[in-house]
C-alpha cells in the first residue's frame, strides 16, 4: 500500500509542478502579445 501511496503522490506532485510550468508560461506568452501588439500599432 506505501508503494502505491508514493506511485500517486509523484504523479499528483508532477502535475501540479507542470501546471504551473504551464501557467507561467501562458503569462509570459501574454505578455509578449501585448509588447507585440503595442510596437505594431505605435
Amino acid at each position: 500500500k506505501d508503494e502505491e501511496v508514493e506511485k500517486y503522490r509523484e504523479r499528483f506532485a508532477g502535475s501540479q509542478a507542470d501546471r504551473i510550468v504551464k501557467a507561467q508560461a501562458e503569462a509570459e506568452a501574454k505578455k509578449v502579445v501585448k509588447q507585440l501588439q503595442k510596437a505594431t500599432i505605435s
